[in-house]
């Protein structure tokens, strides 16, 4: 990465390691990087979408697969993964407060 500081590949490999180890935060960070060198690609917002589901963030989650459904609407995956995003947002909200 230090070499090739906007190469997909590398920064993919790091985000999807960091996903892995549960360090939601720093994969996160990288997830944005390669959207921002990548906007058009539905498969980097569907994989941050992945760990914003993982951290928690639900809206986020949301919002993120709802941009990979608009970038390619054949992989269905996305819907499901939206989906279920949603499904958790309303099990939290509609949770009693702790």
């Amino acid at each position: 990465l230090a070499r090739h500081p906007r190469s997909r590949d590398p920064l993919y490999a790091r985000a999807s390691n960091l996903h892995f180890l549960e360090r939601w935060d720093a994969a996160l960070l990288d997830y944005d990087a390669l959207i921002e060198i990548g906007p058009e690609e539905a498969e980097h917002w569907a994989s941050r979408g992945d760990t914003a589901r993982e951290a928690g963030l639900f809206e986020q989650c949301t919002s993120d697969y709802s941009k990979a459904m608009s970038l390619d609407d054949e992989d269905a995956t996305h819907r499901i993964g939206r989906d279920e995003c949603l499904r958790l947002q309303e099990e939290r909200d509609a949770a009693p407060p702790k």
